[in-house]
């Protein structure tokens, strides 16, 4: 769902880092701890903004992604 979409191109990606550049130095330097409660809690607002149904598939396409961008970088 999120890899196809950002593949297609249906995703900007050039906002996408926008954004990534400008929330990266806020979590730098930041107890790991802190930083994944922020980061769960930013999600699950993000998957509370969708219908009951939806959250598992987006939940399961984020964690995909961001497995997908691990490798990527390994």
């Amino acid at each position: 769902m999120i890899v196809e979409a950002i593949e297609s191109g249906a995703v900007d990606m050039d906002e996408a880092d926008r954004l990534m550049e400008k929330i990266k130095p806020i979590l730098a330097g930041k107890f790991p701890p802190v930083q994944s409660f922020a980061l769960a809690e930013l999600l699950a607002i993000w998957l509370l903004g969708h219908d009951e149904d939806t959250r598992e598939q987006l939940l399961q396409a984020h964690i995909e992604t961001v497995r997908s961008l691990i490798e990527g970088r390994k």
